[in-house]
């Protein structure tokens, strides 16, 4: 399925935050969600390295045809799940709502096995998926989860 995005909607949400806090803890964050790190901030760096994981597939490939079908289609709903969670637990609950929302569609969306959309339905989907991937990509850009990830730097290495 091709989704195509209105010019301009991928160079003002990529690349353009400075998250300094963000990227200095991405990579032992995703380290301590991939290898089930054990130290005093391990609760926390596995939070937000699912979390970094999510959105990195997210803003690669969208909310629903990147993060939420990666996931599902991987068999990683356990994944998908810590998101959510680490999205609330920074506070982003309306992150969380929607990508909560997003997979509801996708597996509402989904033909039965053998079975093709309808032309209705197959349209409805193409503007769905849209509005759900403008919406996140909206809703939070890094600079977001930079500043929510403020708010828990006790809980975090260097905080």
């Amino acid at each position: 399925m091709l989704v195509v995005r209105p010019p301009g909607v991928f160079e003002r949400i990529v690349g353009m935050d400075e998250t300094p806090y963000l990227d200095a803890l991405a990579e032992r964050a995703i380290d301590a969600y991939n290898l089930d790190e054990d130290s005093p901030h391990a609760p926390a760096l596995r939070r937000v390295g699912a979390l970094v994981m999510f959105h990195g597939i997210a803003l690669n490939g969208g909310l629903v045809g990147g993060g939420v079908e990666n996931c599902l289609l991987s068999g990683n709903e356990q994944h998908l799940a810590d998101a959510v969670a680490a999205y609330r637990w920074l506070g982003l609950d309306d992150a969380a709502d929607l990508v909560e929302r997003a997979t509801a569609e996708y597996r509402r969306f989904q033909p039965a096995e053998g079975t093709e959309f309808s032309d209705e339905d197959d349209a409805l989907w193409d503007q769905l998926w849209v509005e759900l991937d403008e919406a996140y990509f909206a809703l939070v850009p890094d600079h977001v989860i930079e500043a929510a990830l403020l708010t828990r730097s006790a809980e975090l290495p260097g905080g």
